[in-house]
């Protein structure tokens, strides 16, 4: 795991359920416990929210995938996007970011892209 993502996972514990499956959960010392998505993806990008919130701020970390389509709506390459390409590059830029915003853009790998799109055709390796 890159040093991003272990820094978006700070306070992030595992506890195993009476069942025997394993819950995630966001702990952090003055604040309250939050139950953590399954779901690798969501379970980092939550992690990682909480945690800009904990620090203080809603800031678009440097190297996240935020940070990159912000960039790219202040380029020339974007401001020069005809209005109707504009629109269709608007709604999937926001599906990313929504997805993927607060992860580091290190850690988008074709197997998280395909496992967006299809929940069921790649496990994770749990954190």
């Amino acid at each position: 795991m890159d040093k991003e993502t272990k820094h978006a996972l700070r306070y992030v514990t595992d506890r195993t359920n009476k069942s025997g499956e394993k819950r995630w959960y966001w702990q952090r010392p003055g604040f309250d416990l939050d139950r953590l998505p399954d779901d690798f993806i969501s379970r980092v990008a939550r992690a990682y929210a909480l945690n800009v919130a904990a620090d203080g701020g809603t800031k678009v970390v440097e190297g996240s995938v935020a940070w990159i389509i912000q960039k790219y709506k202040a380029s020339d390459d974007y401001q020069e996007l005809r209005p109707a390409t504009l629109t269709v590059y608007n709604r999937w830029l926001k599906v990313f970011e929504t997805l993927w915003g607060a992860l580091p853009v290190t850690s988008i790998t074709p197997a998280l892209s395909k496992a967006s799109l299809d929940p069921t055709s790649v496990t994770h390796n749990p954190v």
